[in-house]
């Protein structure tokens, strides 16, 4: 795997250093070459995780597809090598934004994102539509067989259990409140952010997708608030372009978005993501915490 990314590359690799963040187990750093290039390399294979390798695929054509001139890095190249996929792109001077949350860098990062979602929209063509790959994590618990039903339901709140078939029916809503023309990141979080001196950069596109603009922020504010940040719904309508989102469109998407991360987190632990559990637990209970405040 390494001979073929040296090939690639037309030099010997001479030096990587790893981003660590996030969940996923496969390397994601800058490497530098014998001539003294710098590359940013995405590079996974099937274990632990066979399904990761197809992500990678997904983001390399989302990257494919997107115009050029975005704060997004840029797709050099990509290649499959023995079941491996990687992704080379552009090598970004930047960093993270420092948590816990800082009130400057959250009108940065909006401010930046306000500015995509309009170059974003009407959304490039190729994407799959927000509804595709619709979650209904309530739904799934109300009828899931993975768990003996006393077993699932005691692992739910007294407030998720009393109310657990109110959610399904708001969580229903939410396909027909989210449809929209921009291309949505998808993930909006810390980790998929990087700040430079005059620029925010967008990193990790894999399930971008399109529709309603206001989707990407309101995803994104649970996560906010669990690092650090403000409540969501101290920020929700004050981050440009949620100024005037329906509250059923809210409400709607806010039980898909609960529904999905408590759902995730009730299921077993996975080898090559040890933490991400616990990040989807503590992320659903905020989320839960702002729609208890809409309900």
């Amino acid at each position: 795997m390494r001979l073929g990314i040296e090939a690639r590359l037309g030099a010997r690799i001479t030096g990587a250093r790893t981003r660590r963040i996030g969940f996923s187990r496969a390397f994601a750093g800058v490497v530098t070459d014998a001539s003294g290039a710098r590359t940013f390399l995405k590079t996974v294979g099937p274990s632990p995780n066979p399904s990761a390798p197809e992500v990678h695929r997904q983001e390399i054509r989302h990257l494919s597809r997107l115009p050029r001139g975005l704060p997004v890095p840029r797709l050099l190249w990509s290649q499959e090598t023995g079941g491996w996929v990687t992704m080379a792109l552009e090598p970004i001077s930047g960093h993270s934004p420092r948590l816990p949350w800082r009130s400057r860098d959250l009108e940065r990062v909006f401010a930046a994102w306000k500015r995509l979602s309009e170059r974003l929209t009407p959304a490039p063509s190729g994407f799959p539509s927000l509804a595709d790959d619709a979650p209904f994590g309530w739904r799934s618990l109300q009828e899931s067989t993975r768990l003996p039903a006393s077993e699932r339901v005691g692992r739910l709140t007294p407030w998720v259990r009393a109310h657990l078939e109110e959610l399904v029916e708001i969580e229903a809503e939410w396909p027909r409140a989210t449809v929209g023309s921009t291309l949505l990141h998808g993930d909006l979080r810390a980790d998929n952010l990087l700040l430079t001196k005059d620029e925010v950069f967008f990193v990790d596109w894999p399930k971008a997708c399109v529709g309603a603009s206001w989707v990407d922020p309101l995803g994104m504010l649970p996560s906010v608030a669990m690092q650090g940040g403000p409540p969501p719904w101290k920020l929700w309508g004050k981050v440009p372009g949620t100024e005037n989102v329906p509250v059923h469109g809210t409400r709607a998407m806010l039980a898909a978005i609960a529904g999905y991360f408590v759902e995730r987190s009730l299921r077993a632990a996975t080898p090559d993501r040890r933490t991400l559990r616990e990040f989807q637990r503590a992320q659903g209970a905020w989320a839960v915490t702002w729609l208890r405040r809409l309900m």
